[in-house]
């Protein structure tokens, strides 16, 4: 259960880095093509552009830190589980006395093995 939930999050982590990485080159780009442009419209046009990538960044992080939690409160339910398992199998199923119903072979016996000995 925690291999899917690590498996999740590094897939989601890995689309998080492809999307910044996307819009790096995008906004590489448009610096490219502001060349031309008067300083002052450069300027502007990078400061909302800062501003927007810093919102996105912020947004990104924030959800991460969602997922980092949900993983967080599914590790302690599954370490509930197992210990629930643990405690279960401990009391009915390793404390059972094999029945003696008088079934088997009588010469057996006779036969010994290495699990006897």
């Amino acid at each position: 259960m925690t291999n899917i939930i690590m498996t999740i999050a590094i897939v989601v982590l890995t689309a998080a880095i492809c999307v910044l990485a996307k819009k790096q080159s995008d906004v590489e780009k448009e610096l490219d093509m502001m060349g031309t442009e008067p300083a002052d419209i450069q300027l502007d046009n990078l400061e909302m552009q800062m501003a927007r990538a810093n919102d996105e960044i912020n947004a990104i992080i924030a959800r991460l830190e969602e997922i980092s939690e949900d993983i967080g409160r599914m590790d302690q339910i599954s370490k509930q589980d197992r210990a629930r398992v643990i405690e279960i199998t401990r009391k009915y199923v390793n404390y059972r006395e094999p029945l003696d119903t008088g079934s088997g072979v009588p010469w057996a016996k006779d036969y010994p093995c290495e699990d006897s000995e």
